[in-house]
């Protein structure tokens, strides 16, 4: 069942395995024109602010989609290990050609696809599971990368929540230290005035002492 499922074009290289965009799950299926399906990402919340996420996408582990990337586009063989022992092979055109033979079998198969039952397709097997280990290890990187930003995030997260309780003790130091203002001003105040209500009392006392 696929949930959520847009389609965009295949050669789009944000949703390509390798591509220029975030690895994504995806199926291929096939319309009037070749399309990817791309799933819903992992949405994982990694700000102080509303809205402010990271999209988590995870490639397709299961052995079904373990390949490796053996061609480019053209056809031409796109590993540099290959295109070395092709080079070193040169010499003998019939280990050349038969390893040769080997990489055309092996691209575009999983480790569903192969099979150990002759030399030749043990062969094609090892070369299999080089790129099931390259696509693995190209996804373990991307995970830790993941895992990399969403430690950074918590702590930017723990240090925000530090630098808020911060600000608000300062805040409250602040308030504080108003209200002892407003509180000594009161306080002088009402001494001023009982002063100056003593001082009036005893005026009065004293012209009617001189008036007896």
């Amino acid at each position: 069942m696929k949930i959520n499922e847009v389609e965009i074009p295949a050669d789009d290289p944000g949703n390509q395995p390798g591509g220029g965009g975030v690895p994504g799950i995806y199926d291929t299926i096939v319309t009037n024109v070749e399309t990817r399906t791309v799933y819903n990402p992992l949405v994982i919340h990694d700000g102080t602010k509303a809205n402010q996420a990271i999209n988590i996408y995870i490639n397709d582990m299961r052995t079904s989609a373990l390949k490796g990337k053996i061609t480019d586009s053209e056809g031409n063989f796109s590993n540099p290990e290959d295109l070395d022992r092709l080079q070193n092979l040169s010499g003998d055109i019939a280990a050349y050609q038969e390893y040769v033979k080997v990489l055309q079998e092996a691209d575009g198969k999983t480790l569903d696809d192969v099979s150990i039952t002759t030399q030749h397709g043990a062969t094609v097997a090892l070369r299999v599971i080089d790129g099931a280990l390259e696509y693995a290890l190209s996804e373990a990187t991307t995970m830790g990368a993941y895992l990399s930003r969403l430690e950074h995030t918590a702590s930017n997260i723990v240090l925000a929540n530090e630098n808020t309780i911060s600000a608000e003790s300062t805040i409250r130091d602040a308030d504080m230290a108003k209200s002892m203002t407003e509180y000594t001003k009161s306080n002088v105040l009402a001494q001023a005035s009982q002063s100056m209500l003593a001082q009036a009392n005893q005026t009065s006392a004293s012209v009617l002492s001189l008036l007896q």
